[in-house]
């Protein structure tokens, strides 16, 4: 199709209303009045009656691509975006390029028009462009895993009695924020080149520690700034944040072991209440779970579970409703904040009252209750996590299998069977025999792996014969046992030459593709392989030695862990002593 092409102004008209003018112009009704009648082009129905077309009623050209055909690499398209490795325009144009060359359809190349014409006869796909997902989170979060996670919740529930208690359970994470926000979209001229929006220079990050539970309270947030003395902290209009909010300074302005535990201690057990037992969720950062932490935890009766690695994109409530509205809240605050007057600026000074704002809009019940209920926590659901943040994982699903060992029975290589109709049953038929086409025996194609295969009845011959060097089908006399293998499809027969061999269409002398040919180059380019078995052993120990290192989630008050940080603490301790010693001499 030319790309100027200007469509021509033609009747609109369904192939349906066609059929009923062909059916009222063989009951004797004129073609003129049809035509005028019906808003139909009267050539067109002329046309239709006398059959001159294959298919009346379908404007265009026979698509050279056929529409099955489109509708699976549709298919394959929406798939493959749904597992995190969508295909570009481009990537398409190349794969479909290729199918056509594979299967010999009459195509070189395709381009932008193939393309235009292809997203219009399948509007269900659009041009997206897909957000960031790291290949760690697109493995983690895989339904093995998501299964040990919910059983071990589920147990938890079971055991505590928590599931019916939404005010017990908790979940904490950190977020951090920066001084220089996002501008917000504002209306401007159409076509506009650039569109600007102020913006502050200074990017400080600032470390907000924030804790809710599934009835939808929130705790006062811990902000983290970066500095080495509390003099950081001079600058901040520490009053003018949420009500109850504690600040502390990092080098970095990152969370650390004392700081994890003074928020557990300070703001955690002072905000719970009194009840017991509870849980928190929480993530596997290291000051999550310092020895500190843990023994506080179990001396007050707080059951603490940890998230499988890399995902807490689906798995943590703040993360799945409550820190994406709080950005959006924040960009907003802080445009509103600078459009009020040029001189205004976000500082240490006026960022601690812009983000209460937002903490308070961000923080509403319903956006922490769909939280845990997106996440499954409560009400318990472990089929809440979508199938689109399942999808990525599996290309990154790797089954190891043994390979079956070789065998005649899993052997699905083609017997030719020779069906001889005069011959006795120890007679061979020799090289003379096969010079006229006539005394050639028809060639059939037998599945060996079939054991019900008679050839041991009285009537049946299987004997083998040699020709060119290589061994010849067996013969097979019975006609009613050969009628049996057609009709049950154990056995095709093929059309010998005059050289006795059989001789087997390719699909290259094919005129058209077949189906099968579509659906295998499909397969090929757009279907995603999974490795079954490993090449080697080397493989087999490399994905045995990843998985040991993969840790899923932990409870983190259990003995076992405490143990292990005990141990490990101590293990420090004596270290540094023995360094503090050999220093002291």
């Amino acid at each position: 199709m030319p790309r100027n092409y200007i469509k021509k102004k033609t009747n609109a008209y369904e192939k349906e209303k066609l059929m009923e003018a062909v059916d009222m112009v063989r009951r004797g009704e004129s073609i003129r009045g049809t035509a005028k009648q019906l808003n139909i082009p009267k050539s067109t129905i002329a046309d239709a009656v006398k059959g001159k077309y294959k298919h009346p009623g379908e404007p265009g050209r026979k698509q050279v691509i056929p529409k099955d055909v489109e509708d699976r690499i549709c298919r394959a398209l929406i798939e493959a975006a749904r597992q995190g490795i969508g295909i570009s325009r481009q990537q398409v144009l190349r794969r479909v390029s290729d199918l056509c060359k594979r299967v010999g359809a009459p195509v070189k190349k395709l381009g932008k028009d193939w393309f235009e014409g292809f997203k219009s006869r399948h509007p269900e796909i659009s041009i997206r462009k897909p957000e960031k997902l790291t290949t760690t989170r697109a493995r983690m979060v895989n339904p093995a895993i998501l299964k040990n996670y919910f059983d071990e919740l589920n147990g938890i529930f079971e055991n505590t009695g928590l599931g019916g208690l939404p005010t017990r359970i908790w979940n904490s994470d950190e977020t951090g924020k920066q001084f220089e926000h996002d501008p917000v979209r504002v209306l401007a001229k159409k076509g506009s080149r650039n569109v600007l929006g102020r913006t502050t220079s200074n990017r400080t990050n600032v470390t907000i520690m924030g804790c809710v539970n599934a009835v939808g309270e929130s705790m006062p947030p811990m902000f983290i700034v970066k500095g080495k003395t509390s003099r950081s902290l001079h600058g901040f209009n520490t009053e003018a944040a949420p009500e109850g909010s504690m600040w502390g300074f990092q080098e970095k302005g990152w969370m650390t072991d004392s700081l994890g535990e003074i928020w557990f201690r300070d703001i955690f057990l002072r905000h719970c209440g009194t009840e017991r037992p509870q849980l928190l969720i929480l993530d596997g950062h290291s000051s999550h779970e310092t020895l500190a932490i843990l023994e506080m935890a179990l001396e007050e009766n707080i059951i603490m579970l940890c998230l499988p690695p890399h995902s807490t994109h689906a798995l943590q409530p703040l993360d799945r409703s409550v820190f994406g509205p709080l950005n959006s809240s924040y960009n907003t605050v802080c445009s509103d904040y600078l459009n009020e007057n040029p001189l205004n600026s976000v500082t240490k000074w006026t960022f601690p009252g812009l983000f209460k704002e937002a903490w308070i809009q961000a923080l509403s019940v319903a956006n922490i209750v769909s939280g845990f209920r997106a996440c499954g926590v409560f009400p318990f659901n472990p089929s809440a996590v979508p199938q689109d943040l399942i999808a990525p994982s599996a290309p990154s699903d790797v089954r190891i299998q043994e390979q079956p060992p070789l065998s005649h029975e899993n052997n699905q290589e083609t017997v030719s069977l020779s069906i001889a109709s005069n011959q006795s049953q120890d007679s061979v038929p020799s090289s003379a025999d096969t010079s006229s086409p006539s005394n050639v025996p028809t060639t059939v194609a037998v599945s060996p792996s079939q054991p019900q295969l008679p050839l041991d009845q009285p009537h049946v011959t299987a004997s083998l014969i040699c020709l060119n060097g290589e061994s010849a089908p067996p013969v097979i006399e019975d006609p009613a046992l050969l009628l049996q293998l057609i009709t049950s499809g154990k056995c095709e027969i093929f059309s010998p030459d005059v050289s006795g061999v059989a001789t087997i269409p390719m699909p290259d002398e094919q005129a058209t593709p077949s189906q099968e040919a579509w659906t295998g180059a499909i397969d090929d380019l757009f279907t995603l392989k999974f490795i079954n078995s490993p090449s080697s052993s080397s493989e087999v120990a490399h994905e045995k030695s990843s998985a040991k290192k993969r840790k899923g989630h932990r409870l983190l008050t259990s003995a076992e862990i405490i143990e292990e940080k005990r141990a490990a603490a101590s293990k420090k301790e004596i270290k540094n002593n023995k360094k503090k010693a050999k220093n002291q001499k």
